[in-house]
């Protein structure tokens, strides 16, 4: 999202000076990475996304700007941006070699995550198992925790949540006294 901004007043034969607004002079909600932690990257375009990535675009063109014009010639198609060789993205005023590497890079990332198999679950129905999955995650704890699993209705875990800590329930209990 480019903004233009004309300065001046319009006059029947007056001249405007054109001010081109930079990602940094956006408002907040709409920076990619601010978007990004506030709402999860599936909040975000493509173009944004990989705006992250490149980090700057040209004193002409945004970052998001540049990353459309690339996608537009791509027919907005990831797979078509991943098929570029670096010097197809050099050709692009604001991408060098380290952008166009970055931008590959996460082109194959996204190609592998595609391949790989998903993780299941530990199935936890029983305390052996609860225990299994837990051990690693309380065998060094210094101080005693209570935690929650939260887990699916054929017992798959979800997640896992620490609900107290024995320093939080001193204070609490201390605090009643």
């Amino acid at each position: 999202m480019a903004i233009t901004l004309p300065l001046g007043r319009g006059r029947e034969g007056s001249c405007f000076t054109m001010v081109k607004l930079t990602i940094t002079h956006w408002a907040e909600a709409d920076r990619p990475r601010e978007k990004l932690e506030r709402l999860g990257a599936g909040a975000l375009s493509d173009a944004e996304l990989l705006a992250i990535l490149i980090g700057s675009g040209t004193p002409k063109e945004s970052a998001v700007d540049l990353m459309k014009r690339i996608l537009n010639d791509c027919n907005n198609n990831l797979n078509t941006l991943g098929k570029l060789s670096i010097r197809d993205l050099e050709q692009y005023k604001g991408i060098g070699s380290a952008k166009a590497i970055t931008i590959l890079a996460a082109c194959e990332l996204g190609k592998r995550r595609q391949k790989a198999t998903v993780e299941e679950a530990p199935i936890l129905n029983s305390a052996e198992n609860i225990y299994q999955f837990m051990h690693t995650t309380i065998q060094d704890l210094d101080i005693e925790e209570g935690w929650i699993l939260m887990m699916k209705q054929n017992f798959p875990s979800h997640r896992g949540q620490s609900v107290y800590r024995s320093v939080d329930l001193l204070w609490l209990l201390s605090i009643s006294d």
